[in-house]
C-alpha cells in the first residue's frame, strides 16, 4: 500500500511586503521597455487584501509585482555544488535544465534542439539550440555542457544533482562546437533523457582557482541563464532577483523578488503565517499543522514521494502472500488520506506518480474489505483464538498468537499517526499489534537490524524506465526520512 503525497506551493493573498531595510532600491528597474507580459507567469502573484475574494475565485497575475520568498542559508549558489533542496528552489529561477519534463513527465527539449541514443544504447548525442545566452550576453556553448558535467562529477555525493552523472564514462565535444556526446559505462535506454534534467553553469564565469570550492566568490555570485537573475546579495539576509533579459523562456511577469535567508521550515512557516514571506512550498500535513486563520491561494501538485507499509520478510509468517494481502484489505487507506492527509494524497499501488506518461493502471487493489482480510486469515490457518482473545495458529494443541511490531519514527506526526491507524485496524481482524515509536536514527538501526514486522516509510523515487518483454519498470531509491 503506497500513498503519493501531495505536496502544496502556497501563496498567500497578501499586500506586496516591501523589501528589507538598506537593500539596493531596484524600483527604476521594475519599468523598463522589455517588462512584457508572461505566457507562463511564475507560480503566483502578490494580491491586495482587496482583491483577495476576487482571486481565490479567478487568479489573475499583476504584472511588475513583487513576491517575497525564503530559503536556508547557502553553503554555495552554484547549483552542482549545492545539497541543499530549499536552496535548489531558488536557484531553479536561475538557471535553466538541458531538458525538461513536461506535465506528463515525458522529457523535452529546452536548452537542446535535439538528443538522441545510439542503436547500441552507448552514446548520447546532444546538439545546442542556436541563439542562447547568459545572463551577461555571452553564448552558451557545448563547452559550458563540458564544465558542467566535470562540476558535477567533482562534487560531493549529497548533491542535488549528483546521482544524474554516475553511469557516465566519458564525454566530448564534436567537430560542431554545439554538439556533445556522452558515452555512458554501460547500454542505456529512453531513460538517459531524464538524466540530462540538470542545470548548466558557465565556464566563462566559474573556471579557475576555487571552482570546486562551493563558498569561492564565483560560486557565491551566480550568473544564470534563467527566468530572472540575482542583482545583490547580502550574506546570511537576502537577495534581490529580477527578470533576465536574455532567458529563453517569456519574460516574467514579476517584477522582482525578495529572497529571505531563514534556518529552517518552521521559520519560513511562522514567518508565512505572519505576512513576511509570500509563497511556500509545503506538503499538505505540514501545513494542516501550521493553519492559520488566513486564506491562502494552494495550488497542490503531486510529487514523486511516496508513504508505504513495508513488511519484514525475515518473518516466516509474512512470507505468505495471503497473509499480506488481509492485512492491506484490513486498512482502509482512503480514511487514511481524508483523516490524516486532509485529502490532499493519491492513493498508489505502485511507486510511479499517477501523471507519468509510463504509469499503468494496476488492475490489482486491495480496497477497504475486513470480511475478505478474515476470511483470509482462516484460509492460511489463523482460526484459533488465544487466552488473550488474539488470532494465532496452533500447534499440538497451543495457540501461538500473531503479534505484528509496527515500527515509525517520531519526528514524523503524521506517520505516528498512521501506525496507530493500522494498528487500530489490525486489532478489530484479533491480531495482536504493537506499535514501536523510535527517533529517527534508532529507527534507522530497528530497519537495519531487522528489528520489525512492519514499519511505515516514505521513498523518494528517481525513474529509470526500461523495456524488457514490453514491461515497465522503475528503480526508486530510497530518500531518508
Amino acid at each position: 500500500m503506497i500513498s503519493a503525497i501531495m505536496a502544496l506551493l502556497l501563496a498567500s493573498c497578501t499586500a506586496t511586503v516591501a523589501p528589507p531595510p538598506e537593500a539596493e532600491d531596484f524600483s527604476a528597474l521594475l519599468f523598463e521597455d522589455n517588462l512584457i507580459p508572461s505566457d507562463a507567469p511564475l507560480i503566483v502573484h502578490d494580491l491586495s487584501y482587496e482583491d483577495e475574494l476576487s482571486a481565490l475565485l479567478a487568479p489573475a497575475p499583476v504584472d511588475g509585482g513583487t513576491i517575497t520568498m525564503a530559503m536556508r542559508m547557502p553553503f554555495t549558489l552554484n547549483p552542482l555544488l549545492n545539497e541543499d533542496a530549499s536552496v535548489a528552489e531558488i536557484l531553479r529561477l536561475v538557471y535553466e535544465p538541458l531538458i525538461k519534463l513536461d506535465e506528463h513527465h515525458r522529457p523535452t527539449s529546452y536548452l537542446l534542439s535535439s538528443f538522441e541514443l545510439s542503436d547500441d544504447g552507448r552514446t548520447a548525442t546532444l546538439v545546442l539550440r542556436d541563439n542562447i545566452y547568459w545572463e551577461d550576453g555571452t553564448p552558451i556553448t557545448a563547452g559550458d555542457i563540458i564544465f558542467s558535467l566535470d562540476t558535477l562529477r567533482a562534487s560531493r555525493e549529497n548533491s542535488i544533482y549528483r546521482h544524474l552523472v554516475e553511469d557516465i564514462a566519458r564525454y566530448y565535444i564534436m567537430a560542431d562546437d554545439r554538439t556533445v556526446a556522452i558515452i555512458y559505462s554501460q547500454p542505456t535506454n529512453y531513460s538517459f533523457a531524464y538524466r540530462l534534467n540538470f542545470p548548466i553553469i558557465p565556464s566563462h564565469h566559474h573556471s579557475g582557482a576555487g571552482r570546486n570550492n562551493p563558498s569561492s566568490p564565483n560560486n557565491m555570485s551566480p550568473l544564470g541563464n534563467g527566468a530572472y537573475r540575482i542583482v545583490n546579495h547580502r550574506p546570511m539576509q537576502d537577495l534581490t532577483l529580477l527578470p533576465n533579459n536574455r532567458a529563453l523562456r517569456p519574460r516574467a511577469s514579476i517584477g522582482r523578488i525578495i529572497v529571505l535567508i531563514m534556518p529552517d521550515l518552521e521559520t519560513k512557516m511562522h514567518a508565512f503565517n505572519e505576512r513576511v514571506i509570500d509563497v511556500i512550498a509545503t506538503d499538505v500535513a505540514t501545513w494542516g499543522r501550521h493553519r492559520s486563520t488566513r486564506t491562502p491561494v494552494i495550488t497542490p501538485y503531486a510529487t514523486n514521494h511516496f508513504d508505504f507499509i513495508g513488511f519484514n520478510f525475515a518473518n516466516p509468517a509474512l512470507t505468505d502472500i495471503l497473509l499480506r494481502r488481509a492485512i492491506a484489505h484490513a486498512i482502509n487507506v482512503d480514511e487514511i488520506i481524508s483523516s490524516i492527509y486532509i485529502g490532499q494524497a493519491l492513493r498508489a499501488h505502485t511507486p510511479i506518480n499517477p501523471a507519468a506518461w509510463f504509469f499503468a493502471p494496476s488492475s490489482i487493489v486491495y480496497n477497504h474489505n475486513p470480511a475478505l482480510a478474515r476470511r483470509m486469515l482462516e484460509e492460511i490457518g489463523y482460526s484459533y483464538f488465544s487466552s488473550r482473545g488474539f488470532v494465532g495458529s496452533a500447534h499440538a494443541g497451543i495457540v501461538t498468537e500473531l503479534h505484528l511490531r509496527i515500527l515509525v519514527n517520531a519526528e514524523n506526526y503524521e506517520r505516528v499517526r498512521v501506525a496507530e491507524i493500522v494498528s487500530d485496524s489490525l486489532r478489530m481482524l484479533q491480531i495482536s499489534t504493537e506499535v514501536i515509536v523510535l527517533g529517527f536514527a534508532e529507527y534507522v538501526a530497528a530497519l537495519e537490524r531487522g528489528d520489525f514486522d512492519l514499519f511505515i516509510g516514505g521513498i523518494t523515487c528517481r525513474y529509470t524506465v526500461t523495456y524488457r518483454s514490453c514491461s515497465r519498470q522503475t528503480r526508486c531509491p530510497s530518500k531518508a526520512g
